[in-house]
């Protein structure tokens, strides 16, 4: 099981290291990842794709706020969880980069650049989820029913201080 507000940033990790790897490697293979005159419109359309995504995954009805607000509670304990113990999603930065860069060296260049998409649109579902979470006191879950991994559930906000100002151990 994993947090969801974890998920995201795990994912545009992973994809900003597809980048960095299949970026340079290109590169040096194929010489020029993006003409010079196409890099403002490139650095321009990546900018309007991640203000879009933001600001249209902080409106009910198009975003993933609905799935919040109808998650089911959930059974037992919630695990710990940790963005610092495994900050990259492993499995989905070897994929993505062997396509990024296979399909790179074989037809594109500037498909290698073409995670950066993808990782500023996940950052940009990351916000509203965390602002969810802290708006109503809850934790979202993904992943605890085997059959339907993508259903969300949700569990208590832990509390961050007790009353003495201690960190609960």
């Amino acid at each position: 099981m994993e947090r969801y507000v974890h998920r995201e940033p795990r994912t545009a990790v992973a994809a900003f290291a597809a980048v960095a790897v299949s970026a340079p490697v290109t590169f040096a293979v194929r010489g020029e990842l993006v003409a010079p005159g196409a890099v403002p419109f490139f650095t321009l359309g990546l900018i309007a794709c991640a203000a879009v995504a933001t600001q249209l995954s902080r409106f009910k009805w198009l975003s993933r706020v609905l799935g919040f607000e109808t998650a089911q509670p959930l059974e037992g304990p919630p695990p710990r969880a940790s963005l610092r113990r495994l900050p990259l999603h492993l499995g989905l930065f070897a994929v993505m980069t062997a396509l990024t860069l296979g399909v790179a060296l074989a037809w594109e260049p500037l498909v290698a650049l073409t995670p950066l998409w993808l990782g500023t649109m996940w950052l940009g579902e990351a916000g509203p989820a965390a602002t969810w979470e802290r708006a109503n006191g809850k934790v979202l879950w993904r992943g605890h029913d085997r059959e339907e991994p993508w259903r969300l559930s949700v569990s208590p906000r832990p509390p961050t201080r007790t009353a003495s100002g201690v960190r609960p151990g």
